[in-house]
């Protein structure tokens, strides 16, 4: 552009003319205009932040919130529903080790263990599964009242766990019964397991051990332990603590 004074070359961002020193009125007038336009730029911004702010902020308010309201639910729902939870947690679970579970319980009964079987189907739940044959299921019970029936047999031989060891005796004979009931033919379970022949020779090692164990601790005859089974509550009672004089006369002697 020209310079209105003189005609000299001048740019419009220059103040004065470099030839005259005239000032040029378009270029302040530019300049005046720029600073306006940056100033409304500013404010604009300004304006523009501060509304993504509070959008921003109340998004996150109405998340939080719908995140606490959301656990609120799930913790009501988990509360209300745990027992059903953690049944199918188990359940799920048991389900997926299967095959696990039932090799650990047929290696159990291959080595005729029935105490770490009976052991091993309680702590683990077993019995809360569903693909489980019934006979097996049979099983454990009868292994579980075995099982108690052999700790009341060696809580007896340890007798200074008990200071009336009568009763201990009439506890014992208690659990042999509960033992011997569940062997029997008409019992729901004992059906099942009759059918299988593998099954019912495990029934028949828990009895020859108890009678083993009849023996041993409590000083009995074979025909004596063989007859357990056949005895009232009253004579096995007796026999047991026949058996346990030698134990009662430990204990007088400590």
């Amino acid at each position: 552009m020209k310079c209105k004074n003189c005609g000299g070359e001048i740019r419009l961002e220059e103040m004065y003319c470099p030839y005259c020193g005239s000032p040029n009125i378009e270029a302040q007038q530019h300049a005046r205009d720029m600073a306006h336009y940056q100033n409304e730029f500013e404010q604009t911004k300004e304006e523009v932040i501060d509304k993504a702010g509070r959008q921003s902020r109340l998004a996150v308010r109405i998340t939080a919130t719908a995140l606490l309201l959301l656990a609120i639910a799930a913790n009501i729902f988990i509360q209300t529903n745990s027992y059903e939870i953690g049944r199918l947690v188990r359940f799920l679970h048991s389900s997926k080790t299967k095959n696990e579970y039932v090799q650990r319980i047929d290696s159990y009964l291959e080595a005729e263990d029935y105490l770490g079987f009976a052991a091993f189907w309680s702590n683990e739940r077993v019995y809360s599964l569903n693909y489980m044959p019934d006979s097996y299921f049979g099983l454990y019970r009868v292994a579980t009242q075995y099982r108690y029936a052999c700790q009341e047999i060696m809580k007896m031989v340890n007798h200074d766990k008990y200071s009336d060891m009568d009763l201990a005796a009439k506890h014992c004979a208690s659990y042999i019964q509960d033992f011997y009931e569940s062997t029997e033919a008409d019992d729901y379970d004992m059906q099942k397991i009759s059918s299988e022949p593998a099954l019912m020779k495990h029934i028949e090692n828990m009895s020859s051990s108890l009678e083993a164990m009849y023996i041993t601790y409590f000083s009995m005859t074979p025909e004596e332990a063989k007859s357990m089974r056949e005895l009232s509550q009253g004579n096995r009672t007796l026999l047991i603590e026949r058996g346990t004089e030698k134990y009662r006369q430990e204990a007088a002697d400590e």
